[in-house]
């Protein structure tokens, strides 16, 4: 994950407590990059709401909160 990401992710929960963010990720990078252990737990840690998507089908695969 991009340090980039973490960062604004962050600041936006910081901007605005009341709201829910999710990470929309394509389900080919869910099912490689975000099976990583040290992913996992920067995901946990942060508590991240995740939106996985078929780019091909243009459809919601899982949505995790």
């Amino acid at each position: 994950m991009h340090k980039e990401s973490v960062n604004y992710f962050s600041r936006k929960m910081k901007d605005a407590p009341e709201r829910i963010l999710y990470l929309a990720v394509p389900a080919h990078i869910y099912n490689t990059f975000f099976q990583k252990p040290f992913i996992q737990k920067v995901t946990q840690r942060k508590n991240m709401h995740i939106i996985v998507y078929e780019p091909e089908q243009a459809t919601i695969a899982v949505w995790m909160s």
